[in-house]
């Protein structure tokens, strides 16, 4: 059923109840019927606006202004099923084959970007990662017609994301193309405004952990990089900390108020020297201005198919096979 006929099926139905629609409501509706995406709703909705039960244009137009600001204020773009998938605990989501091949140390999937994108944002808002890595993060915000820009100290994980952002849709949106630049991510206010961000996601370092051999299954070691602001290359880890600070209070003043920065993070053992790194992330955040809304378990059981019994039969040590989705929101409310 079209529009015009929505019109009348409509009207008929308000006159059983006592309403009418007036002569400007209904040149208004006419001519415009077109532009409204369920009219039917609009001038059912409209009743609340009208007096004596006459719904002129004017209550119309309250109402679609009505709607237009309920729907701004709305989170995300889900339906309440996406929404109930999303919200549980523990979220199961590996590599694809072609993600398992990508020479990248720490990289995480783009179906797990893309799943917090649509959380916390809508088509046309602005993502930024200030350690961009592989890029997954701007490949998702391709693809779901976001704007992006990303950030990386190392010009050889630069290229990669720019490979990867490179590949054409199969529909070509109007959303500008993700930027990404070679930089330390101290600078990132060079490259986006202040008060302009409506998500941040990102996976920071894991101080010097990619430059050890991995105890867990053996995997040889994977240092980011050789360059000395390379924040994985800083041996103290309390150095190491206030440096990876000084780079979120820069993510602070981009975000936008009540907006979201997602970090994901495993905690860290180093021989005997066990790091919670998520607890260390969380206090620092803190300091700085956020509030920790919530936590997400990323399981990645999967990906580890050579584990070994760690510490066996002296000291039971943990296979660390998950990683902590962390959910900060910038506030104005102080603790």
């Amino acid at each position: 059923m079209n529009n015009s006929n929505k019109i009348k099926e409509v009207q008929a139905e308000l006159e059983k109840e006592g309403y009418v629609l007036s002569k400007d409501a209904m040149e208004f509706l006419t001519e415009n019927h077109n532009k409204i995406d369920d009219v039917k709703e609009i001038i059912k909705d409209s009743r609340n606006e009208s007096l004596l039960k006459i719904i002129t244009k004017e209550d119309i137009l309250k109402n679609i202004q009505a709607q237009k600001n309920k729907e701004r204020k709305k989170l995300n773009e889900l339906d309440g099923k996406t929404w109930t998938k999303y919200s549980v605990s523990i979220w199961d989501i590996t590599k694809s084959v072609h993600e398992s091949r990508i020479k990248h140390p720490a990289m995480f999937p783009v179906e797990l970007c893309k799943r917090l994108i649509k959380i916390f944002t809508k088509k046309g808002d602005l993502i930024l990662d200030p350690f961009v890595g592989s890029g997954s993060v701007l490949v998702a915000a391709k693809e779901l017609e976001r704007k992006a820009v990303g950030i990386d100290i190392n010009p050889d994980f630069v290229k990669l994301a720019k490979k990867r952002i490179a590949q054409d849709l199969l529909i070509e949106t109007e959303v500008p193309k993700p930027q990404v630049f070679c930089d330390d991510a101290i600078n990132l206010l060079d490259y986006v405004n202040p008060n302009s961000v409506d998500l941040v996601i990102t996976s920071p370092p894991y101080w010097i952990v990619h430059k050890r051999k991995r105890t867990a299954d053996y995997k040889e070691s994977r240092p980011y990089s050789e360059l000395e602001r390379d924040l994985g290359n800083i041996s103290d880890y309390h150095t190491f900390l206030q440096e990876l600070k000084k780079i979120f209070e820069k993510v602070y003043a981009a975000l936008k108020a009540e907006k979201y920065c997602v970090i994901v993070v495993m905690d860290i053992r180093i021989k005997s020297l066990f790091v919670p790194f998520h607890i260390d992330i969380i206090n620092l955040m803190k300091e700085i201005g956020f509030i920790l809304d919530d936590i997400i378990i990323w399981d990645r059981r999967k990906e580890y198919n050579n584990l070994r019994p760690l510490g066996y039969p002296y000291k039971f040590i943990v296979n660390k096979v998950h990683e902590y989705i962390l959910l900060f929101r910038k506030t104005n409310l102080k603790w």
